[in-house]
């Protein structure tokens, strides 16, 4: 289901596929559905009796990725690697700047890491789809 939903674009959630709650959840009417700015109202007020009032009401928390810990020398040595076929090939970047985001994250500085996964998967999906 996730590998269909993210093919996609569409954040999936499971246990809300069922046809009969869908059909349930359409018919109610918008007025309903939040009350004192509360969003999900109704999904909330049931869940009272199953989950704690502060993880049902708790802020929105973000998920960071821990991207150092997770991919840290991989990721950095991929890149490396793959430097200066990818600056040649694309012309979007130039090897001596990435190379100084390389070498300040090797020496802990951790200012780079978000812009080095992104030119990580930039590069594979390069490799991939359009070195071919």
């Amino acid at each position: 289901m996730d590998k269909l939903g993210m093919a996609n674009s569409i954040e999936i959630r499971n246990p809300f596929l069922d046809y009969h709650l869908i059909n349930t959840a359409f018919s109610i009417p918008s007025r309903y559905k939040t009350k004192n700015k509360e969003p999900k109202y109704i999904l909330k007020k049931s869940l009272e009796n199953i989950l704690p009032h502060e993880i049902l009401y708790r802020k929105k928390m973000g998920f960071c990725v821990p991207l150092q810990e997770w991919a840290g020398e991989i990721m950095l040595d991929y890149t490396e690697q793959n430097l200066k076929s990818f600056v040649r090939n694309t012309e979007l970047f130039t090897e001596e700047g990435l190379n100084a985001q390389i070498q300040a994250i090797r020496k802990g500085n951790k200012a780079y890491t978000n812009q080095l996964w992104t030119i990580y998967f930039l590069m594979a999906w390069f490799k991939k789809w359009m070195s071919a």
